[in-house]
């Protein structure tokens, strides 16, 4: 009598520890209690189901989930255009990065860009591997779901992107339609990151800039410091960025992509690269471009204050 009281009892222990309040899911495997629901999620009966399709959450912690007009993201966090089509793909959720790769696919690829993080400045990487260049494009727009060559607000054929996408215009979902004429081993990998980008702008004859690095945690990898230097004609561009720091050695990368449509130049893009000299403290790159030469420092260290220098010289 006393085994089945117990066993009884430790069932009604179980039923009450698992019962959540509405909008949250019971987790029991490595930490037993209850947490809010996903984005995307409804939680009732301390369950987590996913919303269907057509319908949307954006919010956590929910018990219902909102109508769609037409359809919704795969991930079911937003509503998508009316035009967006049905086998549209999204990005896959990985720490602070989405990603999506593509292999070896033929005809028309669509997929969506977002939802972003809010408080961040996010910026996207599309890189296009083909065995052929050319015979992959890729158009981009925020106005319509199905972006084409008479309608989009990007184009890139063959290469690799970057956009920047501000807090103020994250709210904007981007569409993306890739091409591929024939079939050829193509990668398509887009991958979607939010950081804080400081911007640092060079007036016109202006040749010294102050360049002040975060003071909490520092500048990682994935927090570049963006300078763009206005130039009247072709000229050959140099930057120099001392660093500075009692506790590393000085090291960083300074990217130029050349191309006008990647608003941030990276390890993806670019066309020059340099790295930090370690002797000197100072990392710089010289170019050859016209109008606004954008140029990125990326490092995984903080350094102090500093001063960057520019030098410019008409060819």
């Amino acid at each position: 009598m006393c085994v089945r009281a117990f066993i009884l009892l430790t069932i009604l222990i179980s039923t009450l520890a698992q019962s959540c309040p509405p909008g949250q899911v019971w987790i029991g495997k490595f930490v037993q209690e209850c947490v809010p629901c996903s984005p995307g999620y409804y939680c009732i009966n301390s369950r987590a189901y996913k919303c269907p399709p057509g319908t949307y959450q954006p919010k956590r912690g929910q018990t219902s989930c909102g109508a769609c007009s037409k359809q919704s993201s795969p991930d079911r966090t937003v509503c998508l255009l009316d035009d967006a089509p049905a086998d549209i793909e999204g990005l896959n959720q990985d720490y602070h990065y989405k990603i999506l790769v593509l292999l070896n696919r033929e005809g028309t690829v669509h997929v969506l860009l977002g939802p972003w993080n809010q408080n961040y400045t996010n910026y996207i990487d599309i890189s296009v591997e083909d065995q052929n260049p050319g015979q992959t494009t890729l158009y981009i727009s925020n106005v319509t779901g199905i972006p084409s060559e008479k309608n989009h607000t990007v184009k890139a054929s063959g290469s690799n992107i970057t956009m920047l996408l501000e807090p103020t215009n994250q709210k904007e979902l981007l569409y993306a339609t890739l091409e591929i004429s024939k079939f050829t081993k193509t990668m398509l990998v887009i991958t979607t990151e939010y950081t804080t980008v400081q911007k640092v702008r060079f007036n016109p004859g202006q040749t010294e800039a102050k360049v002040i690095f975060p003071d909490e945690s520092g500048l990682t990898y994935n927090s570049p410091i963006l300078f763009t230097i206005p130039v009247k004609s072709k000229s050959r561009v140099t930057l120099v960025v001392p660093l500075k720091s009692d506790k590393h050695s000085p090291f960083g990368w300074l990217y130029w992509s050349g191309d006008k449509t990647n608003q941030l130049p990276n390890r993806l893009n670019y066309q020059e690269s340099s790295g930090g000299d370690i002797k000197s403290g100072e990392i710089s790159i010289s170019v050859v471009d016209e109008g606004d030469v954008s140029i990125s420092l990326f490092t995984s260290y903080k350094y102090a204050d500093t001063i960057a220098h520019v030098i410019i010289e008409p060819l």
